[in-house]
Order: structure tokens, then C-alpha cells, then sequence
């Protein structure tokens, strides 16, 4: 039974069925997860695991290829063109002619 404080939290960023490819490459497929405030958390892997794919993702950097991406700390779900509030655009890449 969970008690009265645990039904009332609300994830501060929620994930479900994220997924990213690159060329020849599946950089992460599928990956759900949920955090909560007040908890620590811990991101491990090794090298080409595809953590810094994910915090890509999540931060607008990369555009996802599917799955969502819901923040409490950001206004609204995030699109893989969006980016958080009070935060720079992510990058704009050009291929030079």
C-alpha cells in the first residue's frame, strides 16, 4: 500500500518509448522511465550505451525518432523541435555547398 505522500507525486520528467537512429546505428529503441524530485538519480553506461544520446533527446538537441517526452519543468510536452524554457535553441547545423 502506498502511502498518501508516494499517490500524490507527480514524475518530474516522464519517458515512454523513446527512440533514436542514426545511419546504420539504433542509439537507443524504446526506452521508457520516470523521475520523481527528491530522489537522486544516476545515469550509467558504457562508452556508445547511449547516454549522452538520451540527455540529447531530452534537451532538444536531437530530434527523437518516436516516443514522448513530458517535463513538469518545461511548459508543455516537448516536440523534437522544442526546448526548454529559459534556454538557448538547440544548434542549427548547415551543410556548407
Amino acid at each position: 500500500m502506498m502511502a498518501s505522500h508516494e499517490r500524490e507525486r507527480r514524475p518530474l520528467l516522464e519517458v515512454k518509448g523513446l527512440t533514436k537512429t542514426f545511419p546504420s546505428t539504433v542509439a537507443l529503441s524504446n526506452v521508457d522511465f520516470t523521475l520523481y524530485g527528491g530522489d537522486v538519480h544516476v545515469l550509467v553506461g558504457e562508452n556508445g550505451a547511449g547516454k549522452s544520446t538520451l540527455i540529447k533527446l531530452i534537451t532538444g538537441v536531437y530530434r527523437k525518432d518516436a516516443g514522448t517526452i513530458r517535463s513538469m519543468a518545461w511548459r508543455s510536452t516537448l516536440t523534437a523541435r522544442a526546448t526548454p524554457r529559459n534556454s538557448a535553441s538547440a544548434p542549427s547545423i548547415r551543410k556548407s555547398t
